[in-house]
């Protein structure tokens, strides 16, 4: 017989009665499964509480007696030491739960002490996490319409012209390099510039010799983001020219027969008229892609694996044990992981054009039940002709508008009028040849 340690109410109260009854031990043991200590022990335990042998049995008499149990440590007051610790500024949200747990100790060292897993549960109570929540982009309705039509271009893409597209992101630099080689030759222009305005002393006003300065307009760049953000030049310098360009020589070297593509995303950065030079200089073909689209870029899942990888224990302290640590980790991530953050921008991009441009679904799934089982192609193909259809309607509808409005350029006019009627003209020939082949 399975000996069971705690009984419940009616059971104890069934071992009782049978005792007041008359019952043998051996009756008892048979009906409840309870020893002879342990039924000892609720006897006495009922008696003291009124019970007499043979009497009746009432709750009070078998209910267990509230218990003190383990002190608890994650008091209210530890609580609120932990959060304030914790949310204080951005390097203790880094913090690992040792040393959240040595901050709240030091601060009142006369009280109870914490450990790191007290520390976790009452993070855990808090609904604080070790990543932070990331949340899908806002869309206006340019962007929701640049999504739509990107989509219905890329819905055709095969998986392996999927592969054959470099993605990028980007990471922080230095500037300085760029200015020391142009200034030399700025400084020349703007001294026989100066030279020459000199000559024409009756024009000339008085005043100090004009000194060089080194500016903007005479040629120097200079960075504007804040705060160490990305801005074109560090891009340029840091992440373009020394390892993107030399990423995809290498790829088209050791792959002649494929055709590879670049893609950016729309960050200033990456739009900056000097980062389109080199592009056109190195003769590579780049993406057009939709603003605010990081659902549809393959490289954006990664980084959240990294990080998260990253932050599961201690963060480093250091600059260079934080970029060993995060190159290490990038070096080690799987293939076949990347393969499938590619392989499913397919169903990323279905969803693109069922929600007309929307982005609000889960990534990795397919329309319209948000599984991973892609549904049929009949089922998609009706889909996306219903969509084309419905985007040249709308494109031929904003023409008519332009056409009646005349809020455009003469010049404008004349040319949508002419493409009108070229289209016009050529329906009509097709119609026209229909009915010669009927005769």
């Amino acid at each position: 017989m399975t000996i069971i340690n705690e009984k419940c109410v009616a059971t104890r109260a069934q071992a009782l009665t049978l005792y007041g009854s008359g019952a043998s031990f051996a009756e008892i043991n048979r009906l409840t499964g309870y020893t002879r200590a342990g039924f000892n022990s609720l006897r006495y335990s009922a008696q003291r509480r009124g019970w007499v042998p043979g009497g009746p049995v009432r709750k009070e008499h078998v209910v267990s007696a509230a218990r003190a149990g383990r002190p608890r440590k994650a008091t209210s007051e530890k609580k609120e030491e932990v959060r304030a610790a914790v949310t204080k500024n951005s390097t203790t949200r880094s913090w690992s739960s040792a040393q959240i747990a040595a901050k709240v100790n030091e601060r009142k060292p006369d009280k109870e002490k914490i450990s790191r897993y007290t520390v976790l549960r009452i993070l855990k109570t808090l609904g604080l996490r070790p990543v932070k929540w990331t949340t899908k982009p806002g869309l206006n309705s340019q962007q929701i319409k640049t999504r739509y039509r990107f989509c219905l271009k890329a819905k055709n893409w095969s998986n392996t012209y999927l592969h054959s597209l470099v993605w990028s992101d980007e990471t922080s630099v230095q500037l300085g390099e760029y200015n020391l080689q142009v200034e030399p030759d700025a400084r020349k222009e703007w001294e026989l510039e100066v030279a020459m305005r000199r000559l024409d002393l009756a024009r000339a006003k008085g005043g100090p010799k004009p000194k060089w300065t080194f500016k903007p307009e005479y040629g120097k760049q200079e960075r504007n983001a804040k705060k160490g953000g990305i801005d074109w030049i560090r891009y340029r310098e840091e992440v373009l020219k020394p390892l993107y360009l030399p990423f995809l020589e290498g790829l088209r070297a050791k792959y002649p027969h494929l055709r590879f593509v670049a893609q950016e995303d729309n960050a200033p950065s990456h739009a900056s008229r000097w980062c389109r030079q080199v592009w056109e200089k190195a003769g590579v073909e780049r993406l057009e892609w939709p603003p605010n689209s990081p659902d549809l870029n393959a490289i954006e899942p990664p980084w959240g694996c990294l990080k998260r990888s990253i932050s599961k224990f201690e963060v480093p302290k250091k600059r260079s044990a934080l970029e060993e640590r995060w190159i290490g980790d990038w070096n080690h991530f799987p293939l076949y992981r990347f393969q499938r953050f590619v392989d499913r921008l397919r169903g990323n991009i279905a969803w693109v054009i069922y929600l007309k441009g929307g982005n609000n679904y889960k990534e990795g799934t397919w329309p319209p039940n948000g599984t991973k089982e892609k549904p049929g192609d009949e089922w998609l193909q009706q889909m996306y002709r219903e969509a084309e259809e419905e985007v040249r309607l709308e494109d031929e509808a904003e023409r008519q508008e332009e056409l009646a409005g005349g809020t455009y350029f003469p010049l404008r006019r004349t040319r949508l009028q002419q493409k009108l009627a070229e289209e016009q003209a050529a329906k009509s020939a097709s119609e026209a040849d229909w009915e010669d082949l009927d005769d």
